[in-house]
């Protein structure tokens, strides 16, 4: 429902991977976040990041990462909106 309403005021939304356990995406290719299960923009960091988590799994420990939220919009007026529904609709 949420992206039915975003689609019809023109807007977009991606979240995507941008570091996890020190290994950063050094590129920004939107095709390649499906191609990889931590959607990540950087299929070769995505690979990085997998093998990371695998080794920081066999030994009994977690990673921390960092997420990107963006959307994109075609007018002023859009942006408003969507800041004005997440600050009271989305955000508590």
């Amino acid at each position: 429902m949420a992206k039915q309403l975003l689609d019809r005021h023109g807007m977009s939304v991606q979240a995507y991977t941008v570091a996890l356990g020190g290994i950063k995406a050094k590129q920004r290719d939107f095709d390649q976040i499906e191609q990889n299960r931590l959607f990540c923009p950087d299929n070769a960091a995505a690979e990085r990041m997998e093998e990371r988590i695998r080794e920081v799994r066999s030994q009994g420990d977690t990673l921390g990462g960092l997420s990107k939220f963006e959307h994109a919009a075609r007018s002023v007026l859009v942006n408003r909106f969507l800041i004005s529904l997440m600050r009271n609709w989305l955000v508590p």
